[in-house]
């Protein structure tokens, strides 16, 4: 449930894994890949929970009129 609240405030379209990579796609349809330690299930969450806490979204967000 956090990480689809982090996702959504950071305008994150999906987020996938395969193995130990994991790839954010942005509503734009941009995309990021990060590496976690390990295949582990609790690494690949632990690596994307940093992410979406440290990392500034790469989307512009849209200006208020």
């Amino acid at each position: 449930m956090v990480i689809k609240l982090l996702a959504l405030d950071k305008k994150i379209k999906s987020i996938s894994n395969y193995g130990q990579n994991v790839t954010i796609t942005y509503l734009n349809e941009s995309k990021e890949s990060i590496k976690s330690k390990s295949r582990d299930d609790d690494d690949i969450i632990k690596a994307t929970l940093f992410y979406l806490r440290n990392n500034k979204p790469k989307i512009p967000k849209s200006p208020l009129f």
